[in-house]
């Protein structure tokens, strides 16, 4: 009877010592839950003060250098923006920003020729070009220095528009002259048996030259396809 009683007490201090020890290791595991809790907290903070950080620098980039917030893309989406914040995200530590001579030296030789393969590339063969010919435009703008450009581009049906340069003009007279003198060198650059269509605005000085065209044989000649031929052969195709 004795053993039997003394068997019963040492299986509930068993039993008790197992419970105790269960109530030891739950309690580790709060105590660990609730560091890891804590150190995550202080990541993300310390993951949302980077990222202020790093939207204190970009915002001051773009004020402090005058550069069009449209720059940024609608939310920052399918934008030479984005991809360069894309790639930057995944250099190495190591990684130094490119300095002034590499921007103006071999870095926009790079970029220049990627930038003309992917436009040839849209019309390899000139099939567009010779199709459809290209619609050249011009106009003036205010840089955001407030510099006097002319801007020139073309638009090819198919093969898509093309920005061709822009003219700081200050010091000069944006007369009728001036302006076909840009107009020419931009049309034999492009292709005067390509241009059919010349668009511009109806302000003065463009009304101006749309009557100096009459006395200029060298704009007249970088006009060969003219809006009549380019109306002609679309007819026909319509026709055919």
């Amino acid at each position: 009877m004795r053993s039997h009683t003394l068997g019963k007490r040492v299986l509930r201090e068993a039993e008790q010592s197992l419970h105790q020890k269960e109530l030891d290791i739950q309690e580790a595991l709060m105590k660990t839950r609730k560091v890891e809790e804590r150190q995550q907290g202080i990541k993300a903070g310390f993951s949302l003060a980077e990222c202020e950080l790093a939207d204190k620098a970009v915002a001051k980039f773009f004020y402090m250098n005058g550069i069009s917030f449209n720059v940024a893309g609608a939310g920052g989406v399918d934008s030479s923006f984005r991809d360069m914040c894309d790639a930057i995200r995944k250099t190495p530590t190591s990684w130094i920003p490119p300095n002034r001579k590499k921007l103006a030296g071999p870095l926009i030789d790079t970029c220049y020729s990627e930038m003309t393969k992917k436009l040839e590339e849209r019309d390899a063969d000139g099939g567009f070009a010779d199709k459809f010919g290209y619609s050249y435009t011009q106009d003036g703008w205010d840089s955001v220095d407030h510099l006097p450009l002319i801007n020139s581009a073309y638009f090819c049906a198919g093969a898509g528009s093309v920005y061709l340069r822009s003219v700081d003009t200050s010091g000069k007279s944006k007369d009728a002259e001036y302006i076909a003198s840009l107009m020419i060198a931009d049309i034999y650059d492009i292709g005067c048996t390509r241009v059919v269509t010349v668009v511009t605005d109806t302000c003065a000085t463009m009304e101006k030259l749309g009557k100096y065209t009459d006395s200029c044989d060298k704009l007249r000649q970088a006009l060969k396809h003219d809006t009549e031929h380019a109306i002609r052969e679309l007819e026909a195709a319509i026709a055919r």
